[in-house]
């Protein structure tokens, strides 16, 4: 999900050229508006693109699907974070009125407070310059391309088939990112995270040195004892995935002063304890960010966001 499209232009260039592209010069406008205006007027496609696959070479059919997907899913995800988008941008009133009944309209209102998290998960530079370059690249001026454009964008906005697939994967990358869970004997909760080139204890005893190559990276939680005697939290281990392979970072730096680390303080029952865990990763990592308590024999992961390399 989330296909850069500078990555695939290529791709697309080499199967997709072939079945009637753009000619060297001519410049080709995707259709926007005309895909708005035939949604608007024709928005049952109730056999799923079936017949309007039909319609065009069988060699071009996957190529077209293809670039539906790549495209679709997107500006789809552009439109759910807020971004400009094709689905959601047009003064089109037919169109909005069917775009304001679909599953894709409510699942943005579902999502609404959570496009922090799906940022986290989406990520690309789509934007509609991009998209208007690529699809009038590739947009057919026959009708039945016009109409099987419209007919992949109807089935997206309504979420069926594979883009239901795709609401899936959505709900449960979402689902699968809290910030607050039980753990053990504790309620815990990541208040924030964030990367710093230093930790500002304010005290200069106590601050962390500096070193070349690294930073630091702070989690923010509390501990709330839910047992009936008192417990101690541990701090456990950071994870993130650096270009596909997991690292995990388990060592807290010693930092001597109020507000920060565990040490062996126990916490009473039904008390809440808050504290910084400070860890030290290198500059050059990115992706995304999970911290894992200690004493959690069933591993549960607390989201943190995605962290960018530092190129200071």
């Amino acid at each position: 999900m989330g296909v850069n499209l500078r990555c695939f232009l290529f791709i697309l260039q080499a199967s997709l050229c072939w079945v009637g592209g753009a000619s060297a010069g001519e410049r080709l406008v995707f259709p926007i508006a005309q895909m708005h205006a035939k949604v608007a007027a024709e928005n049952s496609y109730a056999d799923g693109c079936e017949s309007e696959y039909s319609t065009i070479p069988l060699m071009a059919r996957q190529p077209f699907e293809d670039l539906a997907n790549r495209l679709f899913f997107d500006d789809f995800m552009a439109y759910l974070t807020g971004g400009s988008s094709i689905a959601g941008g047009t003064s089109n009133e037919g169109y909005v009125r069917v775009f304001e009944a679909s599953p894709l309209f409510k699942m943005k209102s579902k999502y609404g407070g959570k496009k922090e998290i799906l940022r986290d998960i989406w990520d690309n530079d789509y934007s509609i310059t991009n998209a208007v370059v690529l699809g009038g690249r590739y947009y057919y001026t026959r009708p039945e391309y016009m109409d099987l454009l419209a007919c992949e964008f109807y089935s997206g906005i309504m979420l069926r088939g594979r883009y239901a697939d795709f609401a899936e994967d959505v709900s449960e990358a979402v689902a699968s990112m809290v910030s607050e869970a039980r753990v053990g004997q504790f309620e815990v909760k990541v208040n924030s995270c964030k990367a710093v080139e230093t930790v500002g204890t304010g005290n200069r005893f106590a601050e962390p040195k500096v070193w070349e190559g690294s930073r630091f990276y702070i989690v923010d939680a509390s501990f709330k004892n839910m047992d009936t005697e008192s417990r101690l939290p541990l701090a456990g281990s950071l994870f993130i995935n650096y270009d596909g392979v997991e690292y995990e970072y388990d060592s807290t730096e010693s930092i001597m002063t109020d507000g920060y680390n565990i040490w062996f303080k126990q916490v009473n029952p039904l008390v809440s304890m808050s504290t910084k865990l400070v860890y030290r990763i290198p500059d050059e990592i990115s992706g995304m960010v999970y911290w894992v308590p200690g004493r959690n024999p069933e591993g549960q992961r607390l989201w943190c966001g995605r962290i960018e390399a530092n190129s200071n």
